[in-house]
């Protein structure tokens, strides 16, 4: 097969091999260097680096087709708020979100949580993802008292959008 390295100076690997240790690659290499360890050919496919969704909502994945498109963004908010009251993500809603990301190559996201920190970095160690998490924030106020005890984790705070968030409120989340 083919690997594809991310590398400048050997962006592709022809015939390649990974060579991993105790579940992590320790080398990415031609096969022929490869020859005399342990292996398993995958055939002819190409390999790539995993995938970063660098911005997600775990919490919200369970609302997939339970909130109707086509009206407008204020609708689509209206109805996406509406519906986030009602339901919940279950544990089980996060994992399969997490086993469709793993599914397509993503190896890490940055989350947007919302609600339920603990329960997001849960379902990521469980699944043997990593993540970065993010408390959104927004509003014209100021920054909110913010504890690295209640999220578990790397975390950092962020501003939802510029139009949603006073310069102040961002300037301090940045900071």
């Amino acid at each position: 097969g083919r690997i594809v390295t991310m590398d400048p100076e050997r962006p592709e690997i022809r015939d390649g091999a990974i060579l991993v240790e105790d579940g992590r690659i320790v080398a990415v290499v031609p096969w022929r260097e490869a020859a005399g360890e342990p292996c398993r050919d995958l055939g002819p496919v190409t390999l790539v680096p995993g995938l970063i969704n660098a911005h997600t909502h775990l919490e919200l994945s369970h609302l997939a087709g339970r909130v109707q498109g086509g009206r407008g963004f204020s609708a689509w908010a209206d109805a996406l708020f509406a519906a986030m009251r009602i339901h919940r993500a279950a544990p089980s809603d996060l994992a399969a979100a997490l086993a469709a990301a793993h599914a397509s190559g993503t190896c890490f996201v940055a989350d947007v949580v919302g609600r339920d920190a603990a329960s997001v970095r849960n379902a990521l160690a469980a699944h043997g993802l990593r993540g970065h998490l993010f408390r959104e924030l927004s509003g014209r106020g100021a920054l909110p008292a913010m504890s690295p005890q209640d999220w578990p984790g790397p975390w950092s705070p962020a501003v939802h959008s510029l139009y949603s968030s006073s310069p102040v409120l961002a300037r301090a989340a940045k900071a």
